[in-house]
């Protein structure tokens, strides 16, 4: 195995994921591009949030914030989560 940076892995596993969404249309092709396409991890989300995973599964089951399952990992868009700060914002004002 060739030694890599874990910033550089994590952003090639993010690409490759990227594409396997767009191929299997989760995804738009033209996203995969853009900055709202950036995966999240459930733990950057929870970082983002302050929340624990729990309250971010809660979040999922409720229909709040869509996610995508690879294997037994799951990735947020970035674009969702902003949806979800955006939503917050209007119930909250």
């Amino acid at each position: 195995m060739i030694p890599v940076d874990a910033a550089e892995f994590w952003q090639q596993m993010r690409s490759v994921i990227l594409e396997v969404l767009s191929e299997n249309g989760v995804i738009r092709r033209q996203d995969c591009n853009t900055a709202s396409s950036k995966l999240l991890k459930t733990k950057e989300v929870c970082e983002l949030f302050q929340v624990s995973k729990p309250t971010v599964y809660d979040w999922m089951e409720k229909g709040m914030l869509k996610s995508v399952k690879i294997e037994s990992r799951r990735f947020f868009l970035a674009s969702d989560v902003e949806e979800l700060i955006a939503n917050s914002k209007h119930t909250t004002t």
